[in-house]
């Protein structure tokens, strides 16, 4: 644990005010420091620029130019959210996740970001050997509701992954959104062992199951 905690702050340090300094030429970086460090609290969360930049103290522009660095530089993934079938859906604010995904403070979100990097990496690499065109969203309406992720093939839904950190009871919004635009399968992922839960709701399938299982079978 000690060899982590000094490889991750050089790791930290040597990204921000060494490569990302250099090849921006960014006089502020001190500011990208603080960005850097808020985004491990924003994970999970509807991301919002001008909450960021009135954190910091900065501009609207600065905070997107800075966010596409750090995405640019691998040290950051977005997540769009998803409404061609939602009338009432979130449009425009991403999610934000970290490659790094050990950094996340919360457990519950470090548990969400894990499962996110692993259906991120595999979707590109699904797309990249040629399997078909896959796409990864969240899904959220202005009611409240929302479901962690979406996997597409050929622009059609095909599954949806909410994360319970140790919830087996199948969650009220998963039911919802898989009925509402009418989702094959639907999988609540948990953090415990040796769980995997198989039932069925309108016709259609839904599984609790323990994360690793299910990132062992996906990869």
């Amino acid at each position: 644990m000690r060899f982590y905690n000094i490889w991750n702050n050089e790791r930290k340090k040597t990204l921000i005010k060494d490569d990302i300094r250099d090849a921006y030429m960014i006089k502020e970086i001190s500011y990208m420091e603080i960005l850097a460090a808020l985004l491990t609290t924003k994970i999970g969360s509807p991301l919002s620029i001008n909450s960021l930049k009135e954190d910091i103290g900065v501009s609207y522009d600065s905070v997107k130019k800075w966010l596409m660095i750090l995405e640019q530089f691998y040290y950051i993934f977005f997540i769009a959210p998803y409404h061609k079938k939602l009338s009432r859906s979130i449009k425009k604010e991403q999610k934000v996740y970290l490659y790094n995904w050990v950094d996340a403070e919360e457990p519950a979100a470090r548990f969400e970001n894990l499962v996110a990097l692993h259906l991120y990496k595999t979707i590109q690499l699904w797309n990249s050997m040629g399997d078909g065109k896959f796409d990864l969203f969240y899904l959220r309406d202005k009611d409240g509701r929302e479901v962690d992720f979406i996997v597409l093939k050929e622009s059609q839904p095909l599954i949806i992954i909410e994360c319970k950190f140790n919830d087996l009871e199948i969650a009220k919004n998963l039911l919802y959104f898989q009925n509402k635009i009418s989702v094959p399968y639907a999988i609540q992922l948990v953090h415990q062992k040796g769980v995997h839960k198989r039932m069925s709701h309108g016709g259609k399938l839904q599984y609790v199951m323990s994360a690793d299982r299910f990132l062992q079978e996906l990869g």
